[in-house]
């Protein structure tokens, strides 16, 4: 096969989406909305811990001390968002 009969075949790759445009039924629209909103809710924990405790890549060798530090900057993210939760007196 020569490289110009690829290339001019009658078909082109650019106009066609790569995700073609689908409809979803009303039940698939909530379904994924009610996943979207629980993966929003488990994954704002992470943020807290990568964000505000610079948590990118793991510091110490070895699974127990790295799960420790999890452990602990996952309970101050709690402590953090608990403060912004309760009302100021």
């Amino acid at each position: 096969m020569k490289a110009e009969s690829v290339f001019s075949s009658s078909r082109s790759v650019a106009l066609h989406p790569a995700f073609p445009s689908t409809t979803k039924s009303s039940t698939e629209a909530r379904s994924e909305k009610q996943k979207a909103s629980v993966r929003a809710k488990v994954e704002h924990p992470f943020l807290y811990v990568k964000r505000q405790f610079g948590y990118a890549k793991v510091r110490y060798r070895g699974l127990y001390k790295n799960t420790q530090r999890l452990a602990v900057l996952f309970g101050m993210a709690n402590l953090m968002r608990a403060e912004r939760l309760l009302p100021a007196s």
